[in-house]
């Protein structure tokens, strides 16, 4: 076993082998680790800055990696004590402390990549992020790796509506409340190196969420659902009818994201 040390990292690894050959890299052997996330953090320039946010915790994880002359195999797993996501503090804060926006006691992700080599395709499957105020489970794919890497990913998010609300006051202010329905469906896909256009015209997406409750400065918002489906250049969101104090709002927002486009909305 060879143990690797670093301020933020500590390694070791149990027979791992890479063999290069003339049409792919072969790998076998297992690899464990530890993390600081706070260091990591530090050491990608993310601390100090104004209005950042970075982690906190202590990551441990095991890689198991497999191959043969058709795919390598990566299996791996993660589990993150007492994550916090801590962002700079707001002007007029308590000695200028950072702020805790939200705070998972224990975290673990799990999960199998696989990549097939003939195809120059990656899987990742059986994803899960599992914790005690949020869940994630999905999948994902990358065709043409070596190219232009074209991703197809979808899962469900299922979240605390307490985190959730606590995470909304931190970044909004305490003006801002959300009771959400502990649900969220996703579903992205677009190349990852093709800046031939905009973003907005290379990717698409399609999430669906709601909301239990709302306010905004004591005004009190009722239930309702966002649907939204990003692609050509523009996010379209279905109608919207909630209860908005003593009335109703009724819209059809139309956000045009291309460089000098504007928000439309159609009542």
């Amino acid at each position: 076993m060879t143990p690797f040390f670093s301020g933020a990292w500590m390694r070791r690894q149990h027979g791992v082998v890479v063999s290069p050959t003339r049409s792919a890299m072969a790998a076998t052997g297992s690899v464990a680790f530890r993390a600081d996330l706070e260091r990591i953090s530090s050491a990608a320039g993310l601390i100090g800055q104004r209005d950042a946010s970075w982690l906190r915790g202590a990551a441990v994880g095991n890689l198991q990696l497999a191959s043969d002359a058709r795919q390598l195999q990566a299996d791996f797993s993660v589990d993150v004590e007492q994550l916090e996501v801590v962002r700079s503090a707001s002007a007029g804060a308590a000695y200028g402390r950072p702020e805790v926006a939200w705070t998972e006691p224990r975290l673990q992700t799990t999960g199998k990549l696989v990549y097939t080599i003939a195809d120059d395709r990656a899987v990742l499957e059986n994803f899960s992020f599992n914790g005690q105020t949020i869940r994630l489970g999905g999948s994902a794919r990358v065709d043409k790796l070596q190219g232009e890497a074209l991703v197809r990913a979808g899962g469900t998010l299922e979240y605390d509506a307490d985190a959730l609300s606590k995470l909304v006051r931190a970044y909004l202010g305490p003006e801002f409340a959300l009771q959400g329905d502990r649900q969220v469906r996703f579903q992205i896909s677009g190349p990852l190196f093709d800046a031939s256009s905009h973003w907005s015209h290379r990717w698409n997406a399609t999430a669906e969420a709601g909301w239990s409750s709302a306010g905004i400065y004591g005004l009190l918002l009722g239930g309702g659902r966002l649907q939204g489906k990003l692609g050509e250049g523009q996010l379209q969101l279905e109608p919207i009818d909630i209860a908005v104090g003593q009335g109703r709002l009724t819209a059809q927002p139309l956000v045009r994201l291309t460089p000098g486009a504007e928000l439309r909305s159609e009542e």
